[in-house]
């Protein structure tokens, strides 16, 4: 019984480790790093967002419905897709978020919120090497349910679904 005692006592010990160094960590950190880019693919506006953990999640926005998906990145892809979203911050910043036929907006958010604009006509080599990552993982995506917390940026408005 006094073992059984102990177990339970250890476990609940290690689980209030783990919740106070997770909320040390969250507040004195208290960055946060992830973006989302979004542009308007004839019709469906096409979101990717990544937290730079191993997947990229994805939201398809049709005038009728919305479909989420995701895919898993090896620790050489979260690493060259963090590096290419790092370098981007030097990049041409836009007053407001917006989206705008044939290239995309990049919101990312570690310091503080910003919008880069990448013309896909004539893209960067950042933007060459993050369009080539989504390339590569575009045959792996998988369906998955609503994520509801997709466009959880402090003033950021998700775009509505397109009109047909």
């Amino acid at each position: 019984m006094w073992i059984m005692m102990m177990f339970k006592n250890s476990r609940v010990s290690a689980w209030m480790l783990l919740f106070i160094s997770v909320l040390l960590v969250v507040g004195c950190n208290g960055k946060r790093e992830q973006f989302i880019v979004s542009s308007d693919e004839d019709g469906v506006i096409c979101s990717a967002k990544s937290t730079f953990n191993d997947t990229i999640f994805y939201e398809n926005r049709f005038p009728d419905t919305t479909i989420y998906y995701y895919a898993a990145l090896s620790k050489q892809q979260n690493d060259r897709l963090k590096k290419s979203i790092e370098k981007l911050k030097f990049e041409k910043s836009l007053p407001q978020f917006e989206i705008h036929p044939g290239g995309g907006t990049f919101i990312v958010e570690s310091d503080d919120v910003k919008f880069y604009e990448a013309n896909y006509s004539l893209p960067s080599s950042n933007i060459k090497t993050i369009l080539r990552l989504f390339r590569e993982k575009g045959s792996e995506m998988k369906t998955c349910k609503k994520i509801e917390d997709f466009w959880n940026i402090d003033g950021i408005t998700p775009p509505d679904n397109p009109t047909p």
